[in-house]
């Protein structure tokens, strides 16, 4: 996400985020009208705090993507436990009632992507700003996992 005030770019760690906001008391307007997983999701405890789990979600409503950002210092919270068997079951469509579009899981070590599934995790390497096509695809007559930048296709 890009913080105008900051002149943070989109895809890029804030420099203020280091087990939780440094600035927090004093964060800009944007900041401040942010609203992260945890706090408008009453189900997270205190385990899933950002500051507390390393990392913080949010969601990109126009892809249907949950995002984690994960802390530079500690990229590999997320697969932790509660977090890791959590993600997977988010990341399941069988999880979501008939009908309704899964959300699909992201998690951005600074700049490096990895979409998550059930099954596995695909790591798309650093950020290209192009899209991403992720999903399930007939190989062998199974379907199997695939994520990749759109200007791959």
């Amino acid at each position: 996400m890009a913080i105008r005030e900051l002149e943070k770019p989109r895809a890029q760690m804030c420099g203020h985020f280091a087990n939780g906001c440094s600035i927090y008391q004093d964060r800009p307007a944007s900041c401040r009208g942010f609203r992260c997983a945890w706090l408008i999701n009453p189900g997270l405890d205190e385990t899933w705090r950002p500051d507390c789990a390393g990392f913080f979600i949010w969601f990109d409503h126009p892809t249907r993507r949950m995002i984690v950002e994960t802390d530079p210092d500690d990229p590999d919270a997320w697969k932790r436990d509660p977090f890791y068997a959590r993600f997977k079951a988010w990341s399941d469509p069988r999880n979501y009632p008939a009908g309704m579009e899964p959300w699909g899981v992201v998690v951005r070590r600074v700049t490096d992507l990895t979409v998550v599934f059930p099954e596995t995790e695909i790591e798309l390497g650093p950020e290209r700003g192009a899209g991403i096509l992720s999903g399930y695809e007939l190989k062998g007559g199974r379907p199997t996992p695939f994520a990749r930048y759109v200007d791959e296709v």
